[in-house]
């Protein structure tokens, strides 16, 4: 549903410019709270593994079970998708197979995505979930930028200044961790 028909709904009136305002304000929210579940997971992740042990295949598995029934809450638009994509344009893959462009596109997605999904697993086994989101968010801020330059748009202020947040907060980590180490090796020796 588009905000403008929810605000209108619950009675309210909005111009543009308070549309764009509360536009903004719902996603900073919906970035913060995925940020806080993202952490909340890591540390839930860590405290599986210092009491069971780091198996990253294993914590894919139950992390992407648990979340299966969610998508019952969306079963209709998926039934819809599902009958969009089987009508799509098909596309020959082998001799005279062929299968619906939105499926392939879909197939290609759920592979790349588990790639990801291992990758990230990986690290938080390995090197902890805070390390794990920060490479995650420079990823994600590479990936903007990348995208900014790709499509021509404009590199706006907040960009710049959501950009230098990211990479200095990954170099205070960076530097704070390695004085960490050093002066654990320190009263180690």
């Amino acid at each position: 549903m588009e905000i403008r028909n929810l605000i209108e709904y619950i009675g309210f009136s909005v111009n543009e410019e308070q549309l764009l305002l509360i536009r903004w304000i719902c996603g900073v929210l919906m970035m913060l709270i995925t940020t806080f579940g993202l952490a909340l997971q890591g540390h839930l992740q860590a405290a599986k593994n210092k009491k069971y042990g780091a198996n990253s295949r294993e914590s894919l598995f139950w992390v992407h079970t648990f979340s299966i029934p969610l998508f019952l809450f969306f079963i209709s638009g998926i039934n819809e998708q599902m009958v969009k994509w089987n009508n799509s344009k098909s596309i020959e893959i082998f001799n005279n197979i062929t299968i619906p462009e939105m499926w392939l596109l879909c197939i290609g997605n759920l592979i790349t995505q588990y790639i990801c999904a291992s990758g990230v697993h990986k690290v938080v086994a390995s090197f902890g979930s805070l390390t794990a989101s920060l490479i995650t968010s420079i990823r994600k801020c590479l990936t903007l930028i990348i995208s900014v330059w790709y499509f021509n748009s404009i590199f706006s202020l907040q960009h710049w200044i959501g950009s230098i947040l990211v990479f200095g907060g990954a170099t205070i980590y960076v530097i704070a961790e390695s004085l960490y180490t050093n002066e654990i090796k320190k009263k180690q020796d």
